[in-house]
């Protein structure tokens, strides 16, 4: 993973998530991510099934799903 890689991967998830007013922060360490995603729960969950399906991913686990007072990022 490249920083033109990682460049790339930032610029299309804030094109993509800003349409659907959903935020987050995706954290990138030694080949592996880390997610948090926030927003309306079934736009968020679609979008999350969309990432586990992306053959270019593995091993996706989601650990916590919760609804949240206010948005953190």
């Amino acid at each position: 993973m490249t920083a033109d890689d990682l460049q790339s991967i930032m610029l299309s998830s804030i094109m993509h998530n800003s349409k659907k007013h959903i935020t987050g922060i995706l954290l990138y360490d030694q080949g592996f991510f880390c997610q948090a995603l926030e927003g309306e729960k079934k736009l968020v969950s679609d979008l999350f099934k969309t990432i586990k399906k992306d053959t270019r991913h593995t091993n996706v686990i989601k650990i916590f799903d919760d609804d949240i007072a206010a948005r953190v990022f």
